[in-house]
């Protein structure tokens, strides 16, 4: 193979200094930093990587279909942008399973790490809050109307795989699968999606605190 020295810089091939993992410290940080009280404390933080990791995915998400409003020659962002967002949506029902289950202190009915049908897994999350909190759970009417908005994504893309790739195993076309897109009513309901699934964390979080409370108030 020709070096990539005989490209020219026009079009570069990789080179000897290329590296894709290469630590970077930033010359502020290389430097010992006095931190006390509240900065100090931040410091010694760490993040929720599991709710880092959702909003990444959400973020990412909005930014490409920001790049596909300013620019209709960006429209092949138009697959990683329904992918991060479908990836997100799946990720935020797996915390939700996960924050109730421990609330209850229980093991989902499924294999929630393995399972990648996000209907599968809202029947799951839902099961969890009404056992959790039977009166403070979804109302029918919200849990009609999220069954449906993920219905219509577990249609499109039932294991994760639709936007991964251009065809599926069986050669059919991305494209034949997708349904037509209105950009704003897509990312209004994925915004409504997002309060959802914060609001259910929000609420066992809670639970969980009060349940802690109690059990060191009536510890013996």
């Amino acid at each position: 193979m020709a070096s990539s020295d005989s490209n020219g810089d026009e079009f570069p091939w990789p080179s000897k200094k290329d590296r894709f993992f290469v630590p970077d410290v930033p010359k502020a940080a290389a430097e010992p930093q006095d931190l006390t009280g509240f900065e100090g404390l931040l410091a010694d933080l760490q993040p929720d990587l599991g709710q880092t990791y959702r909003e990444g995915y959400y973020l990412a998400g909005a930014q490409l279909a920001r790049g596909l409003r300013e620019d209709r020659d960006n429209w092949p962002l138009i697959y990683p942008m329904v992918y991060c967002f479908r990836h997100f949506v799946e990720l935020s029902l797996k915390a939700v399973i996960e924050v109730y289950a421990g609330l209850l202190e229980e093991q989902p009915k499924i294999e929630v790490a393995k399972e990648h049908g996000v209907t599968r897994l809202w029947n799951e999350a839902v099961m969890l809050m009404d056992k959790a909190a039977p009166n403070t759970g979804t109302s029918d009417e919200t849990d009609r109307n999220v069954t449906r908005c993920l219905n219509e994504l577990n249609q499109t893309d039932k294991d994760s795989q639709l936007f991964r790739y251009p065809t599926d195993k069986g050669g059919v076309s991305v494209n034949d699968r997708l349904p037509r897109i209105d950009l704003d009513q897509f990312l209004k309901t994925m915004e409504n999606l997002k309060s959802l699934f914060e609001g259910c964390e929000m609420q066992a979080d809670y639970l969980i605190e009060c349940r802690d409370d109690m059990r060191e108030y009536y510890r013996p």
